[in-house]
């Protein structure tokens, strides 16, 4: 099968061997970086859906507008594609953190126009669950000696059978294929999270993300907790 050099070019930027983080320091720094980014979007993001949720005024706009959800989506979705394919925008300080930040309250805005239709009490429990299982597998994942990161592959091959059956209960809209279907998706999004971290962590992982790419692993683990906690949000919530 042909392969395109430059796409293997780019990934070999992102994603690297052990080797890439021999250095203390440098491994130090990188996840420093990464996980102050990460806090910094999870309060804008907690910040904005706690809005929309307190303020009558802006709760009642999201739920009768509702192109608003879908274009919160594609914004956000097309300023993570050119991330994603920009490698120079990803690595260019100021520039990427722009970029990196409009993601975020894109995404932000997205959901929260998703939880308006949420009570407020089954989203702080929805919250708390997520937070709660996130710290808990990123402990497991410094403290497991199992190597997550071999295997990716296999995840995203699991995780694009999940996506089709999600479509398939959207379709047949039974609320325990539902269930089901966010069960699995949030168990998916739970062995990201730790393939993630162990890319992250560095140490003796086989495979790991280059200490450049900060913007592209905060954006891993945001998507890691923001996917786990709309699976959370769908298995134990009761729409208004």
């Amino acid at each position: 099968m042909y392969q395109d050099p430059e796409m293997n070019n780019q990934f070999e930027n992102i994603i690297g061997s052990a080797g890439l983080f021999e250095d203390k320091k440098v491994r130090h720094g990188f996840i420093k970086k990464v996980y102050s980014l990460l806090s910094i979007q999870l309060l804008i993001t907690v910040a904005i859906v706690a809005l929309f949720a307190l303020n009558d005024a802006l709760n009642g706009w999201a739920k009768t507008n509702r192109w608003f959800p879908i274009a919160s989506f594609s914004v956000a979705f097309v300023i993570l594609i050119t991330i994603s394919c920009m490698g120079e925008l990803r690595r260019k300080h100021i520039h990427n953190l722009i970029a990196l930040f409009a993601f975020t309250i894109a995404e932000s805005l997205m959901l929260a126009a998703v939880t308006v239709m949420f009570h407020t009490k089954v989203l702080m429990i929805a919250g708390g669950l997520t937070f709660v299982i996130c710290m808990g597998l990123t402990l497991f994942a410094l403290q497991t000696r199992y190597d997550f990161t071999t295997k990716s592959g296999i995840m995203m091959t699991v995780l694009l059978v999940a996506l089709l059956g999600s479509i398939l209960s959207i379709i047949y809209q039974s609320r325990a294929t539902e269930i089901g279907i966010s069960s699995v998706m949030a168990i998916i999004m739970g062995i990201f999270l730790v393939i993630d971290t162990q890319m992250i962590m560095g140490g003796t992982h086989k495979i790991q993300i280059s200490p450049e790419e900060y913007i592209f692993a905060a954006i891993n683990l945001y998507l890691d907790i923001i996917n786990m906690f709309l699976q959370i949000l769908t298995i134990i919530g009761h729409d208004r």
